[in-house]
């Protein structure tokens, strides 16, 4: 055999064990640069340093408590007892929606504003549980009102702007009139959490125009929004009503025949359907309006029923029933609400969707968290805005924190060029061996593979030292 045959052979074989294998390597360093950190444990180290939340009970993280608003699911045991080990104004039996949020942006738990000792350095939270987005007036004026849960009068979501615009004046624009002062938000970010649903609960079974309310209801989210953008706020992130159907409160008062694919009450859900349909219109409307500002809305009905649908692989055994409550098929009785002498605590909260009736467990919440943050439930996309805060998750080798460059992308960057850069020298080669076997010059075959390997050597070593980001255990 001729050494010009053996000499095509060699160079043959290992252009083709350069092209399967650098491709592959090439896919894999990408993957591991992007994939590799699940929800639970990317934290967004500095990209806000200050978060400010309003909403209803499922914001709440002590004001409705401080205010004595509530005639029943008081802020007994077991409330709390999952993570704070005892009572502490949230209704559930941890940690609310908007303390994960707290903890995706390394942020300490949000106090409530009506804790006048309290550290509001990182931000303050204004929700009430049992807010309605309604004024009070209303329902004095059409004497409507269910009291199953709230006192007769609600608080509503002018007492939460209110508080906030006294929260300017006493702890950003001190000895400044508001008029003249222009508060610095770029790195806050304003969480509007669901807010309607206590309009909806109070005149279930009233003769009120569900179209009416939906429509004034939306109003008054849409005013809250405005009022901040007004303040200075350049990141709004609304949450839409949950499938409030799917609870069991609605599930005891509606009929059983009234049931859709999932079990929850389809009338019910038709309503909030179109309440959040018509908020992700006005909020289009309000982004139009207002240059310069990112507003986001929080999916949270395709959130909740995409966990109830697989609940299963979230980990959940029991969708519709609630934990903590007393008799019935979903654990609920109005007359033996959770925290009561008679309600019963299930014998593991993490195994089920809904706490006591009406909010969510905590393990609930970390889910539809981390739908929100890494599922694609927010709209526009949650990294768009993390992208626009130029942040990236603490657990990477390279950069922590916002004043560090994504790296991740540059070195993706390197290894495409690199890998460009191969594919040259392996196209030099081939054209080489045409040329050289053309003219039966076997020299120039060999003095030029043995240049591209010592060429490619150095880049194939650098697919190997290319960083990667680290796997990190789950955080609880």
């Amino acid at each position: 055999m001729s050494a010009t045959s053996n000499m095509s052979r060699i160079v043959v074989v290992a252009i083709s064990f350069l092209l399967c294998l650098t491709p592959s390597f090439a896919h894999n360093v990408t993957n591991n640069t992007t994939t590799t950190l699940t929800p639970s444990t990317k934290i967004y180290k500095g990209c806000f340093n200050k978060l400010y939340a309003f909403g209803d009970s499922s914001t709440d993280t002590g004001n409705a408590q401080s205010l004595g608003g509530l005639t029943s699911f008081s802020y007994a045991y077991p409330y709390g007892q999952t993570f704070f080990k005892e009572t502490n104004g949230r209704l559930s039996d941890g940690r609310l929606l908007i303390d994960f949020v707290a903890e995706k942006f390394n942020l300490p738990f949000l106090p409530p504003y009506t804790n006048t000792t309290a550290d509001f350095s990182h931000g303050a939270n204004f929700a009430v549980a049992g807010s309605t987005s309604l004024p009070t007036e209303y329902y004095v004026r059409h004497r409507v009102g269910r009291t199953i849960t709230w006192k007769d009068l609600p608080e509503n979501f002018q007492v939460q702007t209110d508080w906030f615009f006294k929260f300017l004046h006493r702890n950003i624009c001190v000895g400044k009139d508001l008029g003249m002062c222009e508060p610095s938000f770029d790195e806050a970010l304003f969480w509007v959490g669901d807010m309607g649903t206590a309009d909806y609960y109070r005149t279930f079974g009233n003769r009120v125009s569900t179209d009416a309310l939906t429509k004034m209801a939306v109003e008054n989210v849409c005013k809250i929004v405005k009022t901040l953008l007004n303040s200075g706020a350049k990141n709004v992130m609304v949450q839409g009503l949950p499938p409030t159907g799917c609870f069991p409160l609605d599930l005891s008062l509606s009929p059983k025949k009234d049931r859709d694919e999932l079990g929850c009450a389809r009338k019910v859900n038709e309503i909030i359907v179109v309440h959040n349909d018509l908020l992700q219109l006005k909020l289009k409307e309000i982004e139009k309006e207002y240059q310069g500002v990112a507003i986001m809305y929080a999916d949270y009905w395709t959130a909740y029923r995409t966990i109830l649908k697989e609940h299963v692989k979230y980990g959940f055994t029991e969708p519709l029933k609630a934990c903590c409550g007393e008799g019935g098929r979903y654990n609920f009785d109005f007359h033996s609400v959770c925290g009561s002498g008679t309600s019963v605590v299930c014998p593991d909260p993490s195994k089920y969707v809904n706490w006591d009736g009406i909010h969510p467990t905590e393990a609930m919440f970390k889910s539809l968290a981390n739908l929100f943050f890494d599922g694609g439930f927010c709209r526009p996309a949650f990294d768009q805005l993390i992208r626009s805060q130029k942040c990236v998750s603490r657990e990477t080798r390279l950069g922590n924190g916002c004043d560090s460059p994504n790296m991740g992308n540059t070195w993706e960057a390197f290894t495409i060029l690199h890998f460009g850069m191969v594919v040259i020298r392996v196209g030099n080669v081939v054209g080489s061996y045409f040329e050289a076997t053309m003219f039966r010059d076997e020299n120039v075959v060999k003095s030029h593979f043995e240049a591209f390997v010592m060429r490619f050597g150095k880049h194939f070593l650098f697919f190997f030292f290319l960083p990667r980001e680290i796997d990190t255990p789950n955080q609880s």
